[in-house]
């Protein structure tokens, strides 16, 4: 009987999959912009799907630096010492436009940053 009461709650969306919540958080930086996750345990490893996307740097045994380098969306996975997932979320990079301005010349386009005075966009090498 509990369990008919439980699944007639769920199918009327009276009661959440709590899962569904933590499924679809994504953490979103911009191109050339860093975003700091402090985490409650040592990390002893970090999985990039994509690092063209974002770049992940280990500042310490609990803080990693997600750095964006091109828009697009990519997977991180972090390992604790023992190899347990520890988190594993969406990241989305997306364009930086603030102070930035396109130039298009048939297909070729030059991004410049205009702080105040428009300059090429400067391009970090790929490590």
């Amino acid at each position: 009987m509990k369990k008919l009461i439980f699944l007639s709650l769920l199918s009327a969306g009276l009661l959440t999959h709590q899962a569904r919540a933590e499924e679809i958080q994504t953490i979103q930086i911009k191109t050339d912009q860093a975003h700091i996750l402090r985490l409650d345990k040592p990390v002893k490893s970090i999985i990039i799907g994509n690092d063209a996307i974002v770049d992940a740097m280990m500042q310490d045994a609990k803080t990693i630096v997600l750095t964006g380098r091109n828009n697009g969306v990519t997977n991180l996975v972090v390992m604790d010492q023992n190899g347990v997932t520890m988190l594993d979320e969406q990241v989305m990079v997306g364009q930086n436009d603030l102070a930035t301005t396109r130039v298009f010349r048939g297909s070729d386009i030059s991004v410049l940053s205009c702080t105040p005075i428009c300059e090429p966009k400067a391009v970090s090498p790929k490590l």
